[in-house]
């Protein structure tokens, strides 16, 4: 049955009671989400409401996301408490390759299943949220949205979402997302309306710039990251030599500086690395140039190929100090790296002179987290139906700590499933940021995720990429962890990895045997 709380928000917006379809779509809207409404019902309320396309639509819309977000709250603590107990039931499968079949792993895993599906019922209706705010395009409901809605939203996925359709949808959107970033003043406010700017890029124009010279300082370093993308995205003069300036004052070796070196590198096309001392030497001979516009600006490319003092995971350096590897071990990984089979869709285990994909993955994290600088953090997850840490924390490098990784590493059996999105949550909340812990500073730096499949449920069910990659935008909304992603085999799921990495951050890899 539907909350009583959204019952009660739905009577409420009866009062905004108007003529023709909005009316009648309101009227459907309150009976869909009362009771035992068939969940299409639901859904088809939710468009049928934005199709009204008025201020109280709006306003209605943003309102629900709210009551829906406080449900999928105490379902995700639920199904996490679940998760927990059948992690400890099962961490046996991971050296037998066996499933503990108990009464008491039945009846968590029937639990798990029914939270499992609620959840992507109330995921699916705020994708229908999402969805009929894109179909809002109204003067009076953009107008609403600009001057009272954007400063209503709390939630970062919502304002982002908000954000870009008004800059999306109208010329005054630009103006909006500057009045509300002159009154935001925490980085989940702040961060998701410079995105919107970064997506508008070029067509943001000057005006912004003063705005953004303002919040360049923020004492928070994602913020600070936000506005250098929002700046080089711009690809004007005026902010090259303020992002050179603001370099300098970057401490060493901190996301913070590579996110500013990334920008300055998108902006003006140069491949120099974190050399605060060469970047100012570099504007200083070229200050005239930049700012005549006779050097194109906006052209280059982020990221160097060269491996820094952290080496490389599968040819991405490993340049963050706090990371966490997870490492898929379904049954697909248990088939020849170079020749994988399959009978009746079961793996067929490589022959004596071949290597399978679990054990080519793992020596090179083995390698990689070898070659890691003295000082960096690490953990390591691997799944499958469920995600088993192999750390409950990150530890520090050192031998003892690669010889125990070793162990359990060569003790773990590939079998099951492909359960990608449980993996990514528990990488997040291992990491710190996931909004369902209380507010902290971010536990890692950056997330190296290693498949060779497409999405599933626990049971094996394929999932729509499209909702793993919503609720990511959801817990990583700050882009405080970077994600990297590393397809193992020709038939992983080479859209989803490449998207997942390029909406928080980081870079995709494809790794197939050489002439496949």
């Amino acid at each position: 049955m539907r909350a009583p709380g959204l019952v009660a928000l739905l009577l409420g917006v009866a009062a905004f009671a108007g003529p023709g379809d909005g009316a009648a779509a309101r009227a459907r809207f309150l009976a869909a989400f009362r009771g035992n409404a068939e969940p299409a019902a639901r859904l088809e309320a939710i468009t049928e409401l934005a199709r009204s396309d008025s201020p109280q639509a709006a306003q209605t819309l943003l309102e629900t996301w709210d009551e829906l977000e406080k449900e999928a709250l105490k379902r995700r603590k639920e199904l996490n408490a679940v998760l927990l107990k059948l992690r400890a039931l099962e961490r046996d499968r991971l050296r037998t390759g066996v499933y503990p079949s108990t009464p008491e792993r039945t009846a968590l895993g029937k639990r798990e299943a029914e939270l499992a599906a609620a959840q992507r019922q109330t995921d699916a209706e705020q994708g229908a949220v999402l969805g009929g705010i894109r179909m809002l395009q109204s003067t009076e409901a953009l107008a609403w949205l600009a001057d009272e809605g954007i400063a209503k939203v709390t939630s970062p996925l919502l304002l982002h979402e908000v954000s870009l359709h008004l800059v999306s949808s109208q010329d005054t959107g630009i103006s909006a997302l500057v009045v509300a970033l002159e009154s935001a003043r925490r980085p989940e406010q702040l961060v998701p309306l410079l995105h919107a700017l970064e997506r508008r890029g070029r067509d943001a124009g000057p005006s912004v710039v003063p705005t953004l010279l303002r919040l360049l300082p923020h004492g928070d370093w994602v913020v600070r990251a936000a506005v250098a993308r929002a700046m080089a995205a711009l690809a004007l003069p005026e902010c090259v030599g303020p992002l050179v300036e603001a370099v300098q004052k970057e401490k060493r070796d901190t996301r913070g500086l590579q996110e500013f070196i990334r920008a300055l590198q998108v902006l003006t096309g140069q491949p120099i690395g974190p050399f605060p001392d060469i970047w100012a030497r570099w504007y200083a001979d070229r200050r005239d140039d930049v700012l005549s516009g006779r050097i194109p600006l906006g052209r280059g490319r982020a990221g160097s190929d060269e491996a820094g003092p952290g080496g490389r995971f599968y040819g991405i350096p490993q340049d963050a100090l706090r990371i966490v590897y997870v490492l898929d071990i379904s049954g697909s990984m248990e088939v020849s790296f170079t020749n994988p089979k399959w009978v009746d869709n079961l793996p067929v285990p490589p022959k004596a002179d071949e290597e399978s994909r679990f054990h080519a993955a793992r020596s090179e994290l083995l390698r990689a987290v070898k070659s890691l600088r003295s000082g960096t953090q690490y953990a390591v997850l691997l799944f499958s139906d469920h995600v088993f840490p192999l750390h409950d924390d990150l530890v520090p490098v050192s031998e003892k700590a690669h010889a125990r990784l070793t162990e359990d590493l060569s003790a773990s059996q590939p079998g099951g499933n492909t359960n990608i999105r449980a993996a990514l949550e528990a990488a997040l909340r291992l990491a710190g940021v996931h909004p369902d812990e209380p507010a902290k500073d971010a536990r890692a730096d950056a997330i190296f995720l290693v498949s060779d499949g497409a999405p599933t449920d626990a049971m094996g069910n394929r999932e729509d990429p499209e909702w793993t990659l919503q609720a990511v935008r959801n817990w990583n909304a700050l882009r405080r962890v970077t994600i990297h992603t590393i397809g193992i085999g020709r038939e992983h799921g080479a859209g989803f990895l490449r998207a997942l990495a390029e909406q928080n951050g980081g870079r995709y890899l494809a790794v197939v045997p050489e002439g496949k």
